[in-house]
């Protein structure tokens, strides 16, 4: 009798097949695809064991849900032991020419095949030109396939092609400088590189293909891809893991998988590992991050940092403290030698931003591995002040289009980041907004406000269509000593009927403590219907029983300043600047702890605007006012500021005694009075006696001479 095989799924044989799968056991000859412990590492195993599994579904002797289950888990199982997909053996069985998928898609061996399949047959249906023609486009192709192998501008050229949605097809064209930044990437001299280029212009998508190049050529390196937010660090992830899985990169590398679960490595939205030699480092191939991530206890060997740098860094001084502090402290500090690759592109945002830094550490000598290019890639202008493409993608009609963005279009496209020595106004300071942490200066100007008489200034926007300004609206508190707090603002896209209706609401919300007026702008295009508008006003607040009449309504346009003219926005700015800087108009702030002093020295504050309120945001934009964007909340603010310049008073200057004052001489030239300014005495002498003093010394002297 014969010996039950010990390897049989006959479960009286200790088998191991359950009774639910007997059906299918017996239609592929007795054993769920049977693959010996010698023949784990066979591909072919595996090949037939699927055969057999799609026969039973043909012959009907399974059912298909129940084949797909089982054909997953021969796929699964043949590239976790053999480190080929399924796939890929199956076609390794079939003809040459006929798997033959394309020239571009097909690996150098597989290419080699088809040569010589094609040489083979004698009885092919093609002369012997065609055969020749495909040959010769076979070794061009492995050609290539080495030339992108060897330069990573090439390797970008063979694998991508163009993002435009009706140009996918095209081959990418790069320019001079996308072939440049290539080279500085790879420069052996400088390992540590950042690059300043205009937004647009294909920083980020070569970035990423370089990144891939790398990969294929450096398996074993560990990076740290760097960015400004973890979504745009995820989807740069996945842009990655889709072109080392795709055909055309498996046919420059061959060699290169990502691994997965099945692998023992991580495969996620945010890091990825490939097939390498160092198999038992903790730190995955890539991994995404952001700036504000905790970045910890990982060791890198290339660093690309993508646009790290927010753009809220233009706007608040906190923030780029913490990003500089944070590439400094964290991510510079997880490069895993001194020799460790660190490359950045970017746009710069402000004159103290980390790109700034480095920059200034690198003219300075203090970064000597640093390479740093900036003149090359900036959008100038020429002699008729107009600007000069960088790209053909971006022609001049479009950049000088974008001029119109002021500022925005000197930081994305000049290169010129925003600069304290540029703004009309360089500092503004705060009073305390949370009474419960006032020190005795903050109590004194909170009793102030108790007592103030409360304004809002309106700059009305005249339509509400897609392209029109906002409504600004400013709150202002100025007290019976005459010092000025900003204590909130409100900016509207609406039309004129519902900005009545909301600043209604406002004046009857705070009718506990009645505001003294409302000041209007009337200039511009709103002009000619201000007298209705107020009429409308008016007429909405009687209706819900307020004293209108009580509310003073103020309109610039008649007097700003002492003027009848319509002002320009940024002169008025300038023309307040004086009385912002030194705190004689104050916003509404709190107090905040200065987080980075280091470790054993006191706590530290100081006050600044909440994060992300209206404050805020109206304090930034009088920062970077550039007269286009926005601008209406700031208007609203100076032209109150211009109305009553002579009622504010600066709420800490100590008392003292009025000093005596020079009257103004009458029938001198303007000459005449700039000697006047220039002499200093200690005793203040009557007009008489100094113009008498002039007349009389070198300069007047000379000056009757010529006279007469």
């Amino acid at each position: 009798m014969e010996e039950p095989d010990p390897d049989s799924p006959d479960p009286a044989a200790g088998g191991g097949v359950p009774d639910d799968e007997s059906e299918f056991a017996a239609a592929i000859g007795g054993s769920v695809y049977q693959i010996p412990s010698d023949k784990l590492a066979d591909c072919d195993a595996y090949l037939t064991a699927a055969a057999a599994v799609q026969n039973a579904v043909g012959r009907g002797a399974i059912k298909p849900i129940d084949a797909q289950r089982h054909m997953a888990m021969l796929a699964e199982n043949c590239l976790s032991f053999t480190g080929t997909a399924l796939k890929d053996v199956a076609r390794e069985k079939i003809d040459p020419i006929t798997r033959f998928a394309g020239l571009m898609e097909s690996g150098a061996a597989e290419l080699l095949q088809v040569e010589a399949a094609i040489r083979r047959i004698d009885d092919l249906r093609a002369s012997e030109a065609l055969k020749k023609n495909w040959n010769g486009l076979i070794r061009r192709t492995i050609a290539l396939q080495k030339l992108a192998r060897e330069d990573g501008a090439k390797f970008a050229v063979y694998v991508d092609r163009n993002d435009e949605p009706d140009r996918t097809e095209d081959v990418l064209l790069m320019e001079w400088f996308h072939v440049y930044w290539f080279g500085i990437w790879e420069d052996p001299e400088h390992p540590c590189n950042l690059i300043e280029a205009p937004v647009g212009h294909g920083k980020s998508k070569l970035k990423r293909l370089h990144r891939c190049w790398r990969i294929g050529n450096h398996p074993e390196a560990r990076c740290l891809y760097l960015t400004d937010e973890t979504s745009k660090a995820r989807k740069t992830i996945q842009v990655m893991r889709k072109v080392i899985r795709s055909e055309r990169f498996v046919a420059v590398f061959p060699g290169v998988r990502v691994l997965g679960r099945n692998d023992d490595s991580e495969n996620s939205s945010l890091r990825f590992t490939v097939i390498r030699r160092n198999w038992a480092s903790r730190e995955p191939t890539v991994e995404g991050a952001a700036i504000t991530s905790r970045i910890q206890g990982n060791r890198y060997d290339e660093i690309d940092a993508d646009d790290f740098v927010p753009p809220d860094a233009r706007d608040y001084e906190s923030v780029r403290r913490d990003v500089n502090h944070r590439w400094e402290s964290v991510v510079m500090a997880r490069r895993a030698n001194p020799k460790a690759r660190v490359n950045i592109i970017g746009t710069p945002w402000h004159i103290d931003d980390t790109y700034a830094r480095i920059e200034k550490q690198a003219e300075q000598g203090r970064k000597g591995d640093w390479r740093v290019e900036i003149e090359p890639f900036r959008i100038r202008d020429d002699s008729d002040g107009v600007a000069i493409a960088l790209w053909s993608k971006w022609p001049s009609a479009f950049l000088e289009g974008r001029k119109i963005a002021g500022r925005d279009y000197d930081f994305n496209y000049r290169l010129q980041p925003a600069s304290e020595s540029t703004r009309i106004v360089k500092r503004v300071m705060f009073y305390s907004a949370e009474p419960g942490l006032n020190e005795p200066n903050g109590l004194r100007l909170v009793e102030q406000i108790a007592q103030a008489e409360r304004w809002l200034s309106v700059d009305p926007a005249g339509t509400s269509g897609e392209k029109s300004s906002n409504t600004g609206v400013v709150e202002i508190a100025i007290s019976p000593a005459g010092y000025v707090f900003v204590t909130d603002c409100w900016l509207y896209r609406t039309n004129i009927t519902e900005v009545i209706t909301r600043l209604g609401d406002l004046v009857l919300a705070r009718m506990d403590v009645p505001y003294e007026g409302v000041h209007w702008e009337a200039q511009g295009g709103i002009k000619v219907g201000m007298p209705a508008v107020l009429s409308e006003f008016r007429r909405y607040l009687t209706e819900r029983g307020y004293d209108a009449e009580s509310l003073k309504l103020v309109t610039t346009g008649t007097r700003v300043g002492g003027e009848v003219r319509n002002r320009s926005k940024i002169v008025r700015l300038k023309n307040c600047a004086s009385l912002i800087e030194h705190g004689l108009v104050r916003f509404a702030g709190v107090r905040t702890e200065n987080r980075l002093m280091p470790m054993g020295h006191p706590r530290r504050f100081y006050y600044d605007a909440r994060p992300n309120s209206s404050i805020g945001r109206l304090v930034q934009n009088i920062k970077d006012f550039d007269g286009v964007h926005s601008t209406d909340a700031v208007d609203a603010l100076t032209q109150w500021i211009l109305h009553n310049q002579g009622r504010i008073r600066n709420p800490f200057a100590p008392a003292a005694e009025a000093a005596p004052t020079l009257e103004e001489p009458t029938g001198l030239t303007a000459l005449f009075r700039q000697q006047l300014k220039l002499l200093e005495k200690t005793e203040k002498p009557t007009a008489g006696a100094e113009e008498n003093r002039f007349l009389y010394g070198r300069f007047g002297s000379e000056l009757l001479e010529r006279i007469a």
